[in-house]
């Protein structure tokens, strides 16, 4: 998994498998929490699928 998250506000995240997915809008406390995350495919389940 791969993420960025560029001036326009779109949280972009490739997946292995899947590709890319794109969340507009994306607020920043949830991203730098996301970059601080000891397990990035965790904290995605947990915050971030099916929520944006």
């Amino acid at each position: 998994m791969c993420a960025t998250k560029p001036s326009n506000g779109t949280l972009s995240i490739w997946f292995h498998d899947s590709g890319r997915y794109d969340y507009p809008s994306f607020p920043e406390h949830v991203y730098t929490a996301f970059l601080a995350a000891r397990s990035k495919g965790q904290f995605y389940n947990d915050h971030i699928k099916d929520r944006y």
